[in-house]
């Protein structure tokens, strides 16, 4: 591959040569898109050795990896270090996966319970007749219970209304996947269906650390997409919540600090290695790799997919 000039602004990235197996790593002009270098490994010290011999490079756009960071220290400790938006969302998402898994008292990741689960009653034998007459339209509930009662209820007018406040008489809600539910979490509200996002509110609602997730989840996509830097606060407002899956992507965070205040702030991203990647990959018949979740300003802020560790890097 002819040598191309140095970018002032540098996309560092890894791809899959043979997924789990050998990871290498792709570099970029992250302003033009274009593709400047492959190397053969993840290594710290061939991506070190790279920056050294190659002088010009302001501002690097990368992922976590403790790794790729310490050589960017050491060979250009003078550079901005920028963490990738798509990269922190990803993480956000297997974070975001975890709590509703926990949350939802799911037995695998297939199958959702979703709580509560009542005790028998008398007006369960109604339910139908209820939820008909409901469906069809506003209807008063002193009409419910004055038809119920003629076909034998016997219970209070007061147990009426609890069943019908507490939604025992609504259509039952359908229990997605955890990794749809999640994926309805992580979209932005403007992009769902209005039958998905009901059911995602209603889902939420039954449990206030998933009510919670939802609402930081949200602030967390405001931030990355309108590229503002609220993150202390966002962090403050996790922290105080029961949350230990997202409790620990904002401790990886905190080690990485400089670089992730810097990715909802700065224009870049690496967004542009992983299209470059999957050229690359293709051209020499070689596996894809997955195209990281789309975070943009003008893009869904959803994933629906899980995150797969990588081989740790030297």
């Amino acid at each position: 591959m002819p040598l191309l000039p140095v970018p002032r602004v540098l996309g560092v990235d890894d791809f899959a040569l043979r997924r789990g197996h050998h990871y290498a790593t792709i570099l970029i002009d992250a302003i033009t898109h274009r593709r400047v270098d492959v190397l053969p490994d993840q290594n710290a010290a061939t991506l070190a050795a790279w920056l050294r011999d190659r002088r010009g490079v302001e501002v690097v756009c990368r992922d976590g990896s403790a790794s790729y960071a310490a050589a960017i220290t050491d060979a250009l400790p003078e550079a901005v270090q920028v963490g990738d938006r798509r990269h922190l969302w990803h993480g956000l998402g297997a974070a975001v996966e975890k709590t509703v898994k926990r949350y939802a008292r799911a037995t695998d990741a297939d199958q959702l319970v979703r709580p509560p689960r009542y005790r028998p009653c008398l007006v369960d034998p109604y339910r139908d007749h209820l939820r008909t007459r409901r469906t069809a339209g506003p209807v008063a509930t002193t009409t419910l219970l004055a038809e119920i009662r003629t076909m034998g209820y016997t219970g209070s007018a007061n147990l009426l209304v609890r069943y019908l406040n507490s939604g025992r008489a609504d259509d039952e809600l359908p229990d997605p996947s955890i990794r749809r539910l999640t994926s309805w979490i992580m979209t932005r509200p403007e992009h769902p269906t209005a039958q998905h996002r009901t059911l995602c509110d209603k889902l939420t609602a039954t449990c206030p650390q998933m009510a919670a997730l939802a609402r930081c989840v949200a602030t967390f996509a405001n931030m990355i997409t309108e590229r503002y830097d609220d993150l202390q606060n966002w962090i403050g407002t996790v922290r105080a919540e029961d949350l230990p899956a997202v409790h620990s992507f904002i401790h990886g965070m905190d080690r990485d600090r400089a670089a992730v205040h810097a990715g909802p702030t700065l224009p870049y991203g690496n967004g542009p290695p992983k299209a470059s990647t999957t050229r690359s990959n293709s051209s020499n018949d070689r596996p894809t790799t997955a195209q990281a979740s789309p975070c943009s300003a003008n893009a869904s802020c959803s994933t629906d997919r899980r995150t797969k560790p990588h081989p740790s890097r030297s």
